[in-house]
């Protein structure tokens, strides 16, 4: 199973969970906008977070083991958590 595989295999699980009006309307336009659906949306907040947690983790990581100023870590924790978000966005979300 490939990581693409997998990913979409999670968002039809969190799908499947949803109200059945809202399964159907998974991707069907939402919002009278032609590409944005609810897959599109869960999608969206699941890279998001975890470009929050890499945010965070590299940050807490790089001040409290690794003794940078805070301010460093937190740059470099903002670009890492930014380059994984554009990259796996790019894959899943917008594909």
């Amino acid at each position: 199973m490939t990581t693409a595989t997998a990913k979409i295999d999670f968002v039809d699980r969190i799908i499947a969970r949803l109200p059945s009006r809202a399964r159907k309307m998974a991707d069907k336009p939402f919002f009278n906008h032609r590409h944005f659906t609810i897959r599109k949306a869960v999608s969206f907040c699941i890279v998001s977070a975890i470009g929050g947690a890499i945010l965070l983790g590299i940050t807490y990581a790089m001040t409290e083991w690794g003794g940078q100023w805070y301010m460093y870590s937190a740059f470099v924790g903002g670009v890492a958590g930014i380059a994984v978000k554009f990259i796996l966005n790019s894959v899943f979300t917008y594909k």
